[in-house]
């Protein structure tokens, strides 16, 4: 019993690291390499194609004897890779990339590789070798067991660091005290099976877990390390990302998620966020800047006269730590932490300028500050002939198509909503739209208001707007272009092909040769695991969707996004368990029916999403949200009984038919990561994407008719 015991600790435990790690790991990668859609697919679907290979080589450890060894020593070792491999992210980012440069494709799955690969293949490895050990107890029903578990695990690790643990303790401390958690579970589980040497291993590698804690500040140097060159004055993990403050020549430098956001003593970048917006509105009395990157533009818009400035911005520690170093608080300057959606659903008192700092709009997160929703939004929070402005991208003198591409979608969707548009070229491209008259004049309004410029000056402006640059514009605006919506994000595939042209993205050998090994693995898959399989791929892909449609409805907000998530593993764990209950007397009519069910899920996703996107308020925002939920839910529910069913139905022993049904998944996973938000998302919109996994799956329920 206490073996038993012991092992169902050493699976929840895995659960519990391989949930914190995939967290952890994200967020540190994504501090090296950027964060727009191709990179975190690209981080994701190796994190998941690389558990696959794990899975598939655990089938060998059945074959070795006493598996429940060799998941005891193989969490003593995953134990201390958390930490391990975060100071593997940092070392990499300080010695193999140039700073300052951007980090192309190619070096980006390089890296990933490279550093994910241990973690990876050992967690993976593990899962199969944990059915073994369990099959001697539970026989057929092992992989349910091991299933339910993981995923009761990764529930909890989820929500315990959504609600408790990020933004209160930083990546360093959760690895070391994840580790002691696994280490611990190694220690009980190498006991419980009589064996001295896997206790002795994993009591050492938790001792050097607290030798650490006691020791050298890891976070601190780590980081240094990481910003060599720089003073580091501070740094914090949010509930949004990692926010590093550096110090040189007398500036603070903001290094959000790996991104530059804004630096003290620009007063350049001050000048140009502030002043081609309020030079349309020079007797404006209210002002919205939306996001902490414009926050350093408030004493700007004071020079205007008495101007109540409200800052809005989601990340509260993101927001106090800039707001220290702009020489805020100050008198008629309000900030305000909310998701800027939510906030300008419910405002009151309307603004005469709203200008948004957001981030270019490379992701699906980032793109609904582009949407025509998002604009509707804003107008409606403006006064009459109240001024929306933003900037995106920027050019020296001749524009490259992709970014022309980008600037004629955007002028598409702001002209959906406004009566006027304007596009000026300076620093980066200006937007500027409103019901009432736009100018291009900016120099003579500032003039006639007797506003001082140290940067945005006639001779500046005359150089930025000459006829060639407005030329270039102009051209770009005739282009035409679709719309950008939340259900069709156009906008972040137009920015992704910038990114793509700016790093000489290709296909080149090494992309060719693994897209013809997932080609070959798909091509050869057959019966449950090629309904395993698309599985994978519609449950990651349900979830991205679902993702994109709550946050253009209800916000950004971290945890709700991350209730969401932990609803579809609650999914997976519950069908888990049934399957635990009844897999032995299912059968292929069973498999069928889940395939059946799961088509139906994915084909009905896409409506509800556009059914309840006006369901704001309470209670349709109540209602809205529990349906999200349960759509959340439901496919996990599907998956979490298919996959142990899939494994019994494929026979051979549990090892093998883990490592079938596992790697099926994982592969699954990670075509659906790497495709759908980069790719498929903007190219056949939210309702699109759900018929097409719905065609998948129903492709795989014939094809369990050809066995």
């Amino acid at each position: 019993m206490n073996s038993v015991l012991a092992l169902n600790f050493a699976v929840l435990c895995m659960g519990i690291s391989a949930a914190t790690a995939q967290l952890l790991f994200m967020r540190e990668l994504l501090c090296v390499f950027g964060g727009n859609e191709m990179v975190l697919g690209v981080v994701l679907g190796s994190w998941l194609l690389l558990g696959g290979l794990g899975a598939a080589l655990g089938r060998w450890t059945g074959r070795l004897g006493r598996p429940a060894v060799w998941v005891a020593g193989g969490l003593a070792a995953l134990g201390v890779l958390p930490l391990a491999t975060i100071l593997a992210v940092r070392a990499l980012s300080a010695v193999a990339f140039v700073r300052g440069a951007g980090v192309g494709l190619d070096q980006t799955i390089g890296a990933c590789f490279v550093v994910l690969t241990p973690y990876c293949l050992l967690a993976g490895c593990l899962l199969t070798s944990a059915c073994a050990a369990m099959a001697g107890e539970k026989g057929e029903r092992a992989l349910a067991g091991v299933y339910m578990l993981d995923s009761v695990g990764m529930i909890a690790a989820g929500l315990v660091l959504t609600f408790l643990v990020f933004g209160a303790a930083g990546h360093v401390s959760i690895a070391l005290w994840c580790g002691l958690l696994t280490t611990a579970a190694a220690v009980w589980l190498g006991a419980a099976c009589r064996s001295r040497a896997i206790v002795i291993v994993a009591a050492v590698a938790a001792a050097s877990l607290v030798a650490v804690m006691c020791g050298v500040d890891v976070e601190r140097v780590s980081t240094r390390m990481q910003h060599e060159g720089f003073d580091v004055a501070g740094t914090s993990d949010t509930l949004y990302g990692r926010l590093v403050l550096t110090r040189s020549g007398g500036q603070v430098n903001f290094i959000y998620s790996g991104v530059p956001l804004a630096s003290t003593g620009n007063p350049e970048a001050a000048e140009e966020t502030a002043h081609y917006a309020m030079a349309q509105r020079t007797g404006a009395q209210r002002v919205l800047l939306a996001g902490a990157a414009a926050m350093g533009a408030w004493p700007e818009i004071r020079k205007y006269g008495r101007v109540d400035i409200d800052i809005l911005e989601t990340d509260a520690a993101l927001a106090d730590a800039v707001a220290r170093h702009v020489g805020l608080p100050a008198e008629g300057v309000r900030i305000i932490c909310a998701d800027a959606r939510s906030y300008l659903r419910q405002v009151r008192q309307p603004y005469d300028v709203v200008i948004v700092g957001a981030h270019e709009p490379d992701t699906a997160a980032g793109n609904r500050y582009f949407t025509r929703e998002f604009f509707a939004t804003a107008r409606q929070a403006l006064g009459a002939g109240g001024v929306l402005c933003f900037t995106m991208g920027s050019f020296e003198n001749t524009m490259p198509r992709e970014l022309a591409d980008a600037i004629a979608t955007a002028h598409a969707t702001l002209k959906s909503v406004f009566r006027n548009v304007l596009v000026l070229p300076a620093g980066r491209v200006v937007f500027l739209a409103s019901d009432g008259e736009l100018t291009a004049d900016i120099a003579g309004r500032l003039a006639a208001a007797g506003i001082a410029t140290q940067f945005v000056t006639p001779s500046y402006l005359s150089g930025m707007f000459s006829p060639a640059r407005m030329g270039e514009v102009a051209r770009a605006v005739r282009r035409g272009s679709a719309v950008n919506t939340d259900m069709s994000p156009v906008l972040y595939l137009r920015n992704l092909r910038l990114w793509m042209r700016r790093y000489d993205v290709r296909v080149g050998a090494v992309e060719a040769l693994a897209l013809a090994a997932m080609c070959a693995y798909v091509l050869q898959l057959r019966g449950a695991a090629a309904g395993v399989f698309t599985a994978g791929l519609a449950g990651s892909a349900l979830e991205v969707v679902l993702l994109l449609g709550f946050q253009s409805v209800y916000g950004g907000v971290y945890q709700k996004a991350g209730l969401l998530v932990s609803m579809f593993m609650a999914g997976l764990a519950a069908g888990a368990f049934v399957a635990g209950r009844f897999v032995q007397v299912w059968d292929l009519r069973h498999l069928r029916a889940m395939e059946l069910a799961m088509a139906f899920l994915a084909a009905a996703t896409g409506p509800a999403i556009v059914a309840v996107r006006g369901f704001h308020g309470m209670p349709l925002a109540l209602v809205g949200q529990t349906l999200y939920g349960i759509l959340a839910a439901a496919p996990g529910l599907v998956i979490g009984m298919q996959v142990p069913l899939a494994g019994r139905l494929s026979g051979g022993s549990a090892a093998a038919a883990a490592a079938r049904v596992f790697t099926a998944d994982f592969v699954g996973a990670c075509l659906g990561a790497i495709l759908v938000g980069a790719v498929l998302i903007p190219l056949l919109g939210v309702p699109g994407v759900c018929l097409l996994l719905a065609g998948c799956k129903l492709a795989s329920l014939a094809a369990t008719f050809g066995r």
